[in-house]
């Protein structure tokens, strides 16, 4: 489901259900930030979105781009707040019901080769270099309600 709403005054903090692919989304929009959510997941942003549940895995899209952005797989709940969604970083929280449990991630459609830093919560913790398709996979065990994710290319960080 793909959302770039244009809203009148009217129509702001507007929600609606909506059936598609036998689930129901609920959608949110207001002039701060749109949200959708499906099956465990909501994912808001300020920016133009798509979404693609099933089950326990999501997938974000950023703009209207045909491309997977994001791949989020795990067995609870989960709503995604995109900060930030550029080529050389991206940034969202991830907010959970409980902690101990693995989230399953996939970056998309980056740059073949480049060297991304991954910040949990402003700190560093493991590099990975996005492979010949531009994808980046990594596994984090959840150990509060609330994680502040972001991965920046190398290249971007100021030392």
């Amino acid at each position: 489901m793909y959302i770039e709403p244009h809203l009148t005054t009217e129509l702001n903090d507007t929600r609606l259900n909506y059936w598609l692919r036998n689930q129901n989304y609920l959608v949110e929009l207001s002039k701060e930030k749109y949200s959708i959510s499906v099956n465990n997941f909501m994912v808001s942003y300020k920016y133009p979105f798509a979404v693609n549940s099933n089950g326990n895995e999501l997938e974000f899209f950023d703009g209207n781009n045909d491309n997977l952005s994001l791949f989020i797989s795990g067995q609870q709940p989960c709503s995604i707040d995109i900060l930030c969604w550029g080529k050389n970083n991206m940034s969202w929280n991830e907010t959970f019901k409980s902690v101990k449990n693995n989230v399953n991630h996939e970056l998309h459609n980056l740059k073949a080769n480049t060297v991304f830093q991954l910040f949990i919560d402003g700190r560093a913790q493991q590099k990975y270099t996005a492979d010949i398709k531009g994808i980046i996979h990594f596994d984090y065990t959840i150990d509060k309600k609330v994680l502040k994710i972001q991965m920046l290319a190398t290249d971007s960080i100021v030392r």
